[in-house]
């Protein structure tokens, strides 16, 4: 008897699949903030990037954890590759955990999987995951460059050498990255002074 060829994967499975790629990619994080940021920024209190400076100062665990983190040098990160995941909702200062929320749903909707840092001074700070299949966000969105830079979260009393990651696309947004362990890496995304999330890298080891 003949055997029965593998049915192809439906059409529709596959544009899907296809949409996910090219949308994971254009959905960038910091990309996803900025745009976030101009929809709700002041329309709403408690949003993504809420201007109420009272509510911005309310004390949460994120930024105190990220001010006793050590310093870093750019020599550090030189021919490395992380994989990333946002911080949890800190559960204090209202702003901020709405903040993490969002982050973190924007994270998983776009698939963004961690960064990539070369020896030039140069980062991939979007590198996406679908499935088994890792890829660069396309069009240059995670594009960046790196380097040793004096820190100072706002409204903190702690100046630290961080590495500072400066999207080419997008220049008002920043990473600052500090070191947390051993093989942890912590982060703050801003828009200008702003925090607008948190996040872990833990590095990968091939």
């Amino acid at each position: 008897a003949k055997a029965k060829e593998a049915a192809p994967a439906p059409k529709k499975e596959m544009d899907l699949a296809r949409l996910k790629v090219a949308v994971g990619g254009s959905l960038g994080l910091a990309v996803v903030f900025t745009a976030a940021n101009e929809m709700m920024g002041n329309k709403k209190k408690g949003a993504v990037d809420s201007y109420d400076e009272e509510e911005a100062k309310k004390p949460h665990p994120l930024f105190d954890e990220f001010d006793n983190c050590t310093a870093l040098r750019a020599e550090e990160l030189a021919l490395t590759a992380w994989e990333g995941v946002i911080a949890p909702p800190p559960g204090e200062g209202a702003q901020m955990h709405v903040k993490q929320k969002t982050a973190g749903f924007l994270s998983r909707t776009s698939g963004w999987y961690g960064k990539t840092f070369d020896a030039e001074g140069g980062c991939q700070a979007l590198v996406m995951k679908l499935g088994p299949l890792k890829y660069n966000a396309p069009l240059g969105l995670g594009r960046c460059t790196y380097e040793e830079f004096g820190y100072r979260q706002q409204w903190s009393g702690v100046l630290k050498r961080s590495v500072a990651v400066r999207y080419k696309i997008t220049p008002e947004i920043v990473d600052y990255i500090r070191r947390k362990d051993d093989e942890t890496l912590m982060g703050v995304v801003c828009k200008g002074k702003k925090p607008l999330a948190y996040w872990y890298l833990k590095q990968i080891k091939e």
